[in-house]
């Protein structure tokens, strides 16, 4: 004999399915938003690391051709080369620049102290033998800190 009833879902399993597709529905979508806004703070932490550390690479190679300083104060540093030109880094509204060129944008903190060869700070430039950078590159929430001492020996010793 042939069972003449029909199988079929009552109103209320279906809502009790789709209540918990909903729940798992959010958890994901949460999941996935969060992970969203990770990569985002990753991104921008590695744009302003980058950024700053291409600045201070740059800033040390100019300082090893270093032949004579010739102006230094907090946010500026200017200097003659062994080529024989006039280099200057400075930094004003949130831009690091050399000679007029962008090194860094989003420079939050940019201070120089100058040192003499006894480690006490001095502002006669021709006993400047180490300069100490204080250097924060901001991205959005995201921010690069270095503190960097740059030693360099007396006039016409570099090489």
């Amino acid at each position: 004999m042939i069972d003449s009833r029909q199988h079929a879902f009552s109103l209320m399993e279906m809502l009790v399915v789709i209540a918990v597709l909903s729940l798992v529905a959010v958890s994901s979508f949460r999941f996935i938003a969060d992970a969203a806004q990770w990569y985002d703070r990753t991104r921008r932490q590695n744009r302003a690391d980058e950024s700053a550390l291409a600045a201070v690479q740059r800033i040390e190679r100019e300082i090893r051709a270093l032949a004579t300083t010739r102006t230094a104060s907090n946010s500026s540093f200017s200097f003659v080369a062994q080529s024989g030109a006039t280099d200057v880094f400075q930094c004003a509204s949130g831009r690091l620049t050399l000679n007029g060129n962008l090194l860094a944008d989003g420079v939050s903190v940019f201070s120089n102290a100058y040192y003499d060869a006894t480690n006490g700070l001095t502002t006669n430039l021709s006993l400047i033998r180490r300069i100490a950078l204080d250097f924060s590159v901001t991205d959005g929430t995201a921010r690069a800190d270095f503190d960097i001492n740059f030693f360099y020996p007396r006039e016409g010793t570099m090489k």
